[in-house]
């Protein structure tokens, strides 16, 4: 850890808050641009369980678009609707959600 003693003026440079999430591609490369959301002033004002919440939320979708060969920039609405289905009606899912919690998803997306 050494080489990383100027980690917390690096994520003061960058604009990082403590508890921000910094979230990372399937391939482990820090994904800048959900980072400019994940910093901006709609983020910030979030309860830090809803921080918490949106960013697992985010990171499923994101998977789920992965493993498509996508991006979450490449994601179209019929993406959204395929997941919807997975999420919510998918036999072979075998962590089904109501829809509660496919509102907060989508209210994350």
């Amino acid at each position: 850890m050494a080489e990383w003693n100027d980690l917390a003026e690096r994520e003061a440079l960058a604009g990082v808050r403590p508890g921000d999430p910094i979230l990372l591609t399937p391939d482990y490369r820090v994904d800048e641009l959900i980072g400019l959301y994940v910093r901006s002033a709609p983020f910030s004002r979030y309860t830090r369980e809803t921080k918490r919440n949106y960013t697992t939320d985010l990171c499923l979708f994101f998977n789920f678009l992965w493993r498509r060969g996508k991006l979450w920039t490449q994601a179209v609405t019929s993406d959204v609707e395929d997941y919807q289905y997975w999420r919510q009606e998918a036999a072979a899912n075998p962590r089904r959600v109501g829809g509660a919690k496919w509102d907060r998803e989508l209210a994350a997306m």
